[in-house]
């Protein structure tokens, strides 16, 4: 009966610790940029950024669609690992001739920054 009770209180500990974690969070926002709206989203685990996107499929592609590629891949990765609460997302450079589509792709993370503050 000892035996049991031992294990069941074990399997109740681990219940409660698997409960307990936040796991993955993964927040949104929208912005207009010039073609329509570009949309971020960030995944956060234990307060820490694990992945970050922003897309926006009405930019233009020559030129909005190029901007938010080299952000999704020269620039987001490296706020990886970085506390979302004191990610500086305003810090990103505009991308000459897609400054619309960026600063709405800026926004965008900065509102999917202030719904995981919240």
């Amino acid at each position: 009966m000892k035996k049991l009770s031992l294990l069941s209180l074990l399997a109740l500990c681990l219940l409660f610790t698997s409960c307990g974690s936040k796991g993955e969070i993964t927040y949104t926002g929208k912005s207009e940029g010039y073609g329509g709206t570009v949309s971020a989203s960030v995944t956060v685990r234990d307060g820490k950024i694990i992945s970050s996107t922003v897309t926006g499929a009405d930019e233009t592609e020559a030129v909005g669609g190029t901007a938010l590629e080299q952000i999704n891949q020269n620039i987001l990765p490296a706020y990886k690992g970085k506390e979302i609460a004191s990610a500086d997302f305003a810090q990103i450079d505009t991308i000459a001739q897609a400054t619309v589509t960026c600063d709405a792709a800026i926004a965008a993370l900065e509102q999917a920054q202030a719904d995981a503050k919240k």
